[in-house]
């Protein structure tokens, strides 16, 4: 592959403010930080990329995570669990504060995985026939 000859597809210039550190990309559906929003965008036709959604936040998002129906924002204070099975209108599930901080979210099948400060382990369900819950923690002494 030749890495060095590439094209520009398509770009979305809307972003009037905030600072984007992290993104995931799905379908031609973008879900990435703007400060503390989260934006929703489809680039399926490159030359016109449509905002589909957003959701304000209440921290600035340095982290983010998909599952099926789900992104999983945080930063070192807080996190959130975001429902974006309908991206024009996503809505916060759950969001939290947490002494700990918040590092690298996993979400595996029905399992979310949240690595905190300190060499700890935060394990929420989101099995489709319950709400969203912690089921186990593991922090270091």
């Amino acid at each position: 592959q030749d890495f060095y000859n590439t094209t520009l597809l398509g770009r979305w210039n809307e972003i009037a403010s905030g600072d984007g550190r992290g993104f995931v990309v799905e379908d031609s559906i973008a879900y990435f930080s703007m400060g503390e929003s989260l934006k929703i965008i489809d680039f399926s036709d490159p030359d016109n990329p449509t905002i589909l959604g957003s959701c304000p936040l209440d921290h600035y998002i340095y982290r983010i995570a998909l599952g099926e129906n789900y992104i999983i924002t945080g930063n070192n204070g807080e996190y959130s669990i975001i429902d974006v099975s309908n991206p024009n209108d996503p809505n916060v599930v759950i969001s939290q504060e947490t002494e700990l901080g918040f590092h690298q979210p996993v979400i595996e099948e029905i399992r979310l995985y949240i690595h905190v400060t300190g060499g700890g382990i935060k394990v929420f369900d989101f099995s489709p026939s319950n709400d969203i819950e912690e089921i186990s923690s593991f922090i270091r002494d």
